[in-house]
């Protein structure tokens, strides 16, 4: 027996735990993680803020800015993309969890 849904079966749907990106904000954010990644903290920044031009709302291109600002030693740049990435992050998503050890360790640190 095959059921098909019915329109309004799911009353309440959870959320998504990531939001949808435009595909090319995405693309930046994925080149973004892989720069922090190999220690291209400027190249990571300059990715990400091309990224948020395209897409203001996207909570992971926030967390590598916050993230390579921490690198750099510049925690007052770092808190402010923290503050803004915890605008947009869904709860319980791993950017929302990223921005929140960032900020926990800017404020053990700085």
């Amino acid at each position: 027996v095959i059921l098909k849904p019915q329109l309004g079966s799911v009353p309440n749907a959870p959320a998504p735990a990531v939001a949808a990106l435009n595909p090319a904000a995405l693309s930046l954010a994925k080149q973004a993680r892989q720069q922090y990644q190999s220690l291209d903290y400027q190249g990571a920044i300059a990715t990400a803020e091309r990224g948020l031009r395209i897409e203001r709302r996207s909570a992971e291109l926030y967390l590598v800015l916050a993230q390579s600002y921490i690198q750099l030693a510049l925690p007052d740049k770092a808190r402010m993309f923290v503050q803004q990435g915890l605008r947009f992050a869904v709860p319980g998503s791993d950017a929302a969890e990223g921005l929140t050890r960032a900020q926990d360790l800017i404020n053990q640190n700085y």
